[in-house]
């Protein structure tokens, strides 16, 4: 929607800018609205889970040795995924 939203702007934009027409009160109006529709919907990017080899890195890092920091980093994430999606 976002991106469908942000083309009828862009395209009446483009249109103005060519000189095939004019801009009305009415028709800025409806640019600026779909604009701020497209601004109030950002697209969301995917969420990455960190490669083990990345929480390999950061644990040696930081000096956890132990196996129990992949279970907490694990825990933490999926906790940090559900509050992002």
């Amino acid at each position: 929607m976002t991106q469908e939203t942000l083309k009828r702007a862009l395209d009446f934009v483009e249109s103005i800018n060519l000189g095939s027409r004019s801009a009305s009160v009415e028709q800025q109006r409806e640019v600026i609205a779909i604009c701020k529709e497209a601004l109030a919907h950002p697209p969301q990017r995917p969420w990455l889970d960190l490669t083990d080899g990345v929480m390999c890195d950061i644990a040696i890092k930081h000096g956890l040795m132990s196996i129990d920091w992949i279970d907490f980093a694990r825990a933490i994430e999926a906790a940090s995924r559900s509050k992002n999606t």
